[in-house]
């Protein structure tokens, strides 16, 4: 019995070394396997759409006046023209934003893919305007709190698609891309 003794002892002592061994290891490997689900889900369960830096606005326009402004006017990328504006909506997300010459007037401007919600809201807003007398069937397009263009608003505009006409400045256009694009 006493060489069953220490025979016991050495196998309690190698299951304890191979105990004390063995936890780091799984508690590393439990690790990884954490790390390497909650990227996998982050990745899989982004929306393919891009949150945009600069803000961009959407509201429309209840009353127009040359420049001075008032307080509560904003004045237009012209400085010549004041704009009242009614509460609006902010682009929640931009799919994407392309800057280049609009054909059918030689301009800069900048197309906006918005995303399936905002698409429904632009929608909405626009087939609302179509029945107001002017000036309050314009709507007024801001980025980062700024009137860029206050476009008259002909017929709803259902495609989910927003053309910005920023005129002949090749830059600005080029930098308000970047900016909703987050470049």
């Amino acid at each position: 019995m006493t060489l069953d003794a220490p025979s016991s002892r050495r196998g309690r002592k190698t299951m304890l070394i191979v105990a004390i061994t063995a936890v780091p290891a799984i508690v590393v490997a439990a690790a990884i396997f954490v790390a390497a689900t909650v990227a996998v889900n982050h990745i899989t369960s982004r929306a393919p759409f891009i949150e945009p830096p600069a803000s961009l606005r959407l509201q429309p326009v209840l009353e127009v006046t040359q420049a001075p402004c008032a307080d509560t006017d904003l004045l237009d990328s012209t400085g010549t023209a004041c704009f009242r504006l009614a509460e609006g909506a902010t682009v929640r997300q931009a799919a994407r934003a392309v800057a280049g010459v609009d054909p059918g007037t030689g301009q800069w401007s900048i197309m906006v893919t918005l995303s399936r919600a905002d698409a429904v809201m632009f929608a909405e807003l626009t087939g609302r305007l179509v029945a107001e007398p002017s000036p309050r069937n314009q709507l007024a397009i801001l980025i980062d709190g700024k009137v860029v263009s206050a476009p008259i608003i002909l017929e709803p505009i259902t495609g989910g698609k927003v053309q910005i006409s920023t005129g002949s400045v090749k830059e600005t256009a080029l930098a308000f891309a970047r900016q909703l694009n987050d470049e």
